[in-house]
């Protein structure tokens, strides 16, 4: 039985709204669309000003984004050697202290059961580490602390290693704020669109019932058709920071659309292998061949991914 596969993503909404009324507009009073506009009070100038709108929102969602991932790169430039040469140094102050490694935690450092060091996974948490450790190094006189020498060593100097966080701490906080602010404008974008794609779905729904036999004529106001015996499901999936999770039964042809605000890493097949495809918000992926099943990855140690598939049910 065929069916219309709806866009998701704002690029193609856009695009399938723009064909419909172009056409609605070319054929004029003789479009097949005029009565059912009157009869569900559907103008399509008002929805063009909405849709219209929503654009300005994307593009600054998009900008905001890009503004973000700036910020973020700018963080871990900083942030990322700093704790390179901290993981280091923790790691001569428990050969220092052994086998009294329980010792570390008047430095900040937190040890398990045994004698593993356990590091802190988000970057405030590694920044609060780092000042820990440097407020503990400060608290010896002068040429006493245990970290003296390796710090010599390594031409480390806590005081520069302060400036580069601190430093950091901006760019994530100004990261965060884009973050925050880009999902607003998603929202706005969405808001605006709500109406404009239930309109979208009463036209194609009643162009499908107006050409029963011969549906395909629903493509040539912009609709894409599917034929398959099947109505394939548009699923949303969530997945939990730092983790992976494989999506099977993907309908070949359709897109897979990140719709959360963190990059998502995307595999071709059930596993984690070969070079993954980097999805960033709001992005969207097409699902050729080899695609039928794709493992996801989400990098992010803080935020949950959200992504939808078109999948057979």
């Amino acid at each position: 039985m065929a069916r219309i596969i709806y866009p998701e993503e704002f690029t193609e909404q856009r695009v399938l709204f723009d064909l419909v009324k172009s056409k609605d507009d070319a054929d004029g009073a003789s479009s097949v669309l005029t009565s059912l506009l009157t009869k569900k009070g559907i103008n399509l100038t008002t929805d063009l000003t909405a849709v219209d709108e929503a654009e300005v929102h994307n593009a600054n969602y998009i900008q905001l984004y890009l503004d973000a991932e700036e910020n973020r790169k700018q963080r871990d430039m900083r942030v990322d050697p700093v704790f390179k040469g901290t993981r280091a140094a923790v790691q001569f102050l428990k050969s220092y202290y052994k086998p009294d490694v329980e010792a570390l935690g008047t430095w900040g450092i937190r040890v398990d059961g045994g004698d593993r060091i356990v590091y802190p996974e988000s970057f405030l948490d590694r920044v609060k580490l780092m000042f820990k450790i440097k407020a503990r190094h400060d608290s010896f006189p002068p040429t006493t602390s245990p970290l003296e020498l390796f710090l010599t060593e390594h031409g480390l100097d806590l005081n520069v290693a302060a400036v580069v966080l601190n430093d950091a701490k901006t760019f994530n906080a100004d990261f965060r704020k884009n973050r925050r602010d880009a999902e607003k404008e998603r929202k706005l974008r969405d808001n605006k669109m709500k109406l404009v794609i239930l309109h979208l779905h009463t036209i194609g729904d009643y162009l499908m019932k107006l050409y029963v036999g011969e549906e395909q004529k629903a493509g040539d106001w912009g609709f894409t058709i599917d034929y398959s015996p099947r109505e394939p499901k548009l699923r949303t999936s969530t997945i939990r920071p730092s983790s992976q999770k494989t999506t099977t039964g993907i309908v070949i042809g359709s897109i897979f659309t990140n719709t959360g605000t963190v990059e998502l890493y995307l595999y071709k097949g059930r596993t984690k292998k070969g070079e993954p495809v980097i999805v960033q918000p709001g992005a969207t992926k097409g699902m050729n061949d080899g695609y039928s099943s794709v493992t996801v990855v989400n990098n992010s140690d803080i935020i949950t991914g959200e992504y939808q598939t078109l999948i057979h049910r």
